[in-house]
């Protein structure tokens, strides 16, 4: 049974290593205060997921630095315009940001399933809204089908 239990925790730190699929997606405002979306994504399929927005383009570089972050694929949905990002959230806020901004208002709107589900559609085609990681366009044809809502 020990053993096990070490091999376990063995594949789990070895899954956990600095930089596994870190993306920063930075944000900047009209009068040049810039704050950045990071996420980290790890294990076999990619299903464990930490996220933040930071001042630090760095934060969750290291997967150790794992305070004020929120845990969950997709943990939100945002848009970014005049100066103001607005996070986006199912049902109830589950993320707020522990860094103070400047120049940059933030707004959080709590949304029940069909309204998140709308934007969430067009977050898939970066059209206004993003997921988080943000979806990399994978060069789709612009009349395909997106999918179907849960």
């Amino acid at each position: 049974m020990k053993a096990c239990v070490m091999i376990f925790v063995f594949l789990l730190t070895s899954c956990l290593s600095e930089g596994d699929n870190f993306q920063s997606k930075q944000l900047k405002s009209t009068k040049g205060e810039t704050i950045y979306v990071n996420t980290v994504n790890w294990g076999v399929t990619n299903d464990y997921q930490m996220s933040c927005i930071s001042n630090n383009p760095n934060k969750l570089k290291d997967i150790a630095d794992s305070s004020y972050t929120v845990r969950g694929l997709e943990p939100f949905l945002y848009s970014f315009k005049n100066d103001t990002l607005n996070l986006f959230f199912k049902d109830s806020v589950n993320y707020k940001l522990s860094d103070k901004t400047k120049t940059i208002k933030v707004l959080y709107h709590i949304l029940n399933k069909d309204e998140y589900y709308k934007i969430y559609s067009k977050a898939l085609v970066n059209d206004e809204f993003f997921t988080v990681p943000a979806t990399i366009n994978k060069g789709y044809p612009k009349d395909m089908p997106l999918p179907k809502s849960h």
